[in-house]
């Protein structure tokens, strides 16, 4: 067996995959329509054009399959805190642009994170899945307050944890959940804090 066969994925693979990917998205569709506390796995199965048997060979149960969804989205998510964490240098032009694209995947994102938000809510395993998250994007920002602060790496950690989860809480009731706020006015305030709490920017406004 040659190198390149051991690193491409088997057609069974893929296909385990493909249809991971179709239950992953008639999910959403019934969640959306009818909550995730009220949506059978019948009614995903049929979504997705498969059967029940077809998706207990993917998942043991809907927090499984809330937790792929999630995984989904956190790779995202993620990948949006590896490039702050990456950033050369900080300033809250910067800043405003980071927040514009985290902005734009909530948005993006609305029916799928709904859905998860509302499992994290009935479900234990999703919850701790989702608590060790807050915990990784944390850990992309800690490092960079050092830096900035000279301060220690518990101080940083309680600053970057204050700053993603006030950016996670005011996203989901904003971005998912509609309350009115202006975009333009978000970015520029958001980022001033971040600005002020990451040693950034000025202490005072």
């Amino acid at each position: 067996m040659n190198q390149e066969s051991r690193v491409r994925p088997s057609l069974q693979d893929e296909r385990r995959e493909l249809v991971r990917r179709r239950l992953e998205e008639g999910a959403i569709d019934v969640f959306a329509e009818r909550g995730y506390a009220s949506a059978s796995i019948d009614q995903v199965a049929k979504a997705a054009g498969l059967s029940r048997a077809t998706f207990y060979l993917h998942f043991a149960n809907k927090a499984e399959l809330a937790i792929g969804l999630w995984g989904d989205l956190r790779v995202q998510l993620v990948a949006l805190y590896d490039e702050l964490g990456a950033a050369t240098a900080i300033d809250e032009a910067v800043l405003e642009k980071w927040l514009d694209a985290s902005f734009d995947f909530y948005a993006d994102n609305k029916t799928a994170l709904l859905a998860v938000h509302e499992a994290i809510a009935l479900e234990a395993e999703v919850a701790e899945m989702y608590r060790r998250r807050m915990g990784e994007v944390t850990s992309k920002v800690g490092p960079l307050i050092m830096r900035a602060l000279g301060v220690s790496k518990e101080n940083a950690e309680l600053r970057a944890a204050l700053i993603t989860m006030q950016h996670e809480r005011f996203s989901h009731f904003w971005l998912l959940r509609g309350m009115p706020f202006d975009r333009t006015m978000a970015r520029e305030v958001l980022a001033q804090l971040w600005a002020q709490q990451m040693g950034f920017g000025p202490t005072e406004t």
